[in-house]
């Protein structure tokens, strides 16, 4: 079994990121544990996040609009920071450090604790099936296989990706791609900005979407009459070899960020 690749790994540094991350424990289904300096945890919910100010306002579970001033209240926020250990909708775990916050009241007077964002955050997914759609990605997210038997290269799409594998879709008949359980070798994944990576897939799964009357030409190549649309197929393929813990996370970024797009 390959070992878990380290925590630090998954660490998110630009602000913009920091941020998305945050905007995640939002959702209603959220977990967050807040410990203090002397391992005292206590659970709390998010308030409010204000991304302009970049402040984080919170408190714990259940206190609503009682006073934040309690003696039990100022023991747990004794010291001079505070840990978050947060589980977001999805399973994502999201880990952070604030220093000593503020108290604040809004307008109609209900009281909350205010910090800072922080300069660092953890973010993991360890699902593996939590899959992206790369459809809006810009530019475009793309794959290129050449086969062993042909000199001419196959231009794909990336459909959706996860850390398990990718959906693929080709303009090529579906006879003209490789069957489920053989192997391409050398794919180059190319997702724009975020650079590229080599990657022997396994296919999963191979079907036409839509009809594909029209006879395949050389190397696969359809021979159409005008007007016709070319043909589309999808291929579903997972990744040959588990990934090394620097590929996973670089990967698992690229996940998060194309379903954050949209």
């Amino acid at each position: 079994m390959p070992a878990q690749p380290p925590e630090t790994q998954f660490q998110l540094h630009a602000p913009e990121d920091i941020r998305a991350a945050l905007f995640e424990l939002n959702h209603p289904d959220s977990r967050i544990a807040v410990r203090n300096v002397a391992g005292e945890e206590t659970q709390v919910e998010i308030v409010a996040l204000d991304g302009d100010a970049r402040r984080i306002y919170w408190r714990p579970r259940g206190h609503g609009r009682t006073s934040l001033a309690s003696a039990e209240l100022k023991n747990m926020l004794a010291g001079s920071h505070f840990d978050f250990d947060a589980q977001g909708y999805g399973g994502v775990v999201v880990r952070f450090r604030v220093q000593r916050p503020v108290i604040v009241y809004s307008d109609d007077g209900e009281p909350a604790l205010a910090s800072p964002f922080p300069d660092q955050l953890l973010r993991i997914q360890r699902r593996k099936s939590f899959r992206a759609a790369a459809i809006r990605a810009q530019p475009p997210a793309s794959a290129k296989w050449r086969p062993e038997q042909s000199g001419q290269a196959i231009a794909m799409r990336i459909h959706d990706i996860s850390l398990d594998g990718l959906g693929l879709r080709a303009e090529v008949p579906v006879d003209a791609l490789p069957a489920v359980g053989e192997t391409l070798r050398d794919v180059t994944l190319n997702f724009g900005a975020h650079g590229e990576m080599l990657a022997d897939l396994v296919v999963r799964s191979r079907y036409a979407l839509g009809r594909q009357d029209e006879a395949a030409g050389p190397a696969g190549a359809p021979a159409r009459r005008a007007g016709v649309p070319p043909p589309l197929s999808h291929l579903g393929v997972s990744f040959a070899e588990d990934m090394e813990p620097r590929q996973q996370s670089w990967l698992q970024q690229i996940v998060w960020r194309m379903e954050r797009a949209k």
